[in-house]
């Protein structure tokens, strides 16, 4: 008997990551309700980082970051009572040259600690910005 390993996809981890959480609340939903649900792994080479569990890990995932680019896999399920329908979307991600002192200071303004990669570009957006346009911020 051969063994054969076959690849998955990292938009099909995110995707399985929003059905997972799809499933969690099916039981609440009303007949006539929509149920959105997402969820983002970030991917950095051949590595997915998840959300540090300190804060030492979240430095260590921003340092990795730093100044690379990186692919981010977002996962969307949508469903009703009666259908579902699931999809992934993959972004590519430019970090600039971050210094410990930015790394610092985004980790006591912000929060890390829920965010795969220890990141969430839309938290620390001016306030004008349209959360879509991050790649402004970010490259």
């Amino acid at each position: 008997m051969k063994l054969r390993i076959l690849p998955l996809k990292r938009g099909d981890i995110a995707t399985s990551l929003s059905v997972k959480k799809s499933d969690a609340l099916i039981e609440l939903m009303e007949e006539d309700e929509i149920l959105v649900t997402a969820d983002t792994i970030v991917c950095l080479d051949h590595f997915v980082l998840n959300k540090p569990g300190s804060e030492q890990q979240a430095i260590e995932m921003l340092k990795m970051l730093s100044g690379r680019s990186h692919q981010v896999y977002t996962g969307v399920t949508i469903r009703s009572v009666s259908k579902t329908l699931s999809f992934a979307t993959e972004s590519h991600v430019h970090f600039n040259k971050l210094s410990d002192g930015m790394i610092r200071d985004y980790i006591a303004h912000y929060k890390p600690f829920d965010k795969a990669g220890s990141y969430g570009a839309q938290e620390c957006l001016p306030e004008e910005m349209n959360p879509c346009s991050e790649k402004k911020l970010l490259s």
